[in-house]
């Protein structure tokens, strides 16, 4: 008989080689853990790094309005600009990737799911990060009404995104110092800008 044609007999299929993987996808759910608390840790640290930086020197631009030379005024415009970009930018790269680890966390807590319901099946295994959001939200509601809550407590609680919050700042110390920047022109985009404030409430 050919050897392609001899019968062979099918793999063992021992709970070892199971009991490798869940250990395997246990550490790998843990070290996701991991890198995901960093990521969000290194999101709020460097927003408040920006924030420190623009905050002294928006300061030091009010205090100094009107007694600074205009290219003193022109270059704190132009580097409070470019802060906030990179403000915008850091902080948009850092949600990127905190979605992606929080997309490799999901899909590591499930297979680690049926793994543990494969070696053993009478365990209970809840599920901390892959559950669907909107499970989550009537949960939350359904407390806080059990709380005896009032109503507008209750709207209050709204399910917003925290790591989407520094880059709604960033834009909009990016509006703010693109403004402050072309006040401090000369020529038509200058007298455009001095034009619109002209009779704004001192």
């Amino acid at each position: 008989m050919p050897p392609c044609l001899q019968w062979k007999p099918p793999k063992s299929t021992s709970p070892k080689p199971l009991q490798k993987d869940l250990e395997a996808c246990d550490k790998l759910y843990k070290q996701c853990i991991e890198i995901r608390n960093f990521e969000i840790s290194n999101l709020v640290s460097r927003n408040n790094f920006f924030m420190v930086f623009q905050g002294v020197l928006m300061a030091g631009v009010i205090q100094a309005s009107g007694s600074a030379p205009p290219i003193v005024q022109f270059l704190s415009c132009a580097a409070g600009f470019a802060l906030s970009i990179l403000q915008f930018m850091t902080a948009s790269g850092a949600k990127f990737w905190q979605e992606a680890w929080e997309d490799q966390l999901e899909k590591t807590e499930r297979r680690l799911k049926r793994l543990v319901h494969t070696t053993e099946g009478g365990r209970y295994f809840r599920l901390l990060f892959s559950e669907k959001i909107v499970n989550t939200e009537k949960k939350v509601q359904y407390r806080l009404r059990s709380s005896n809550k009032k109503c507008v407590d209750i709207h209050l609680f709204r399910r917003y995104s925290v790591s989407k919050t520094p880059i709604y700042a960033g834009l909009a110390f990016t509006f703010f110092w693109l403004f402050m920047l072309l006040f401090t022109l000369k020529g038509p985009f200058g007298f455009l800008m001095q034009s619109l404030v002209i009779g704004f409430p001192k």
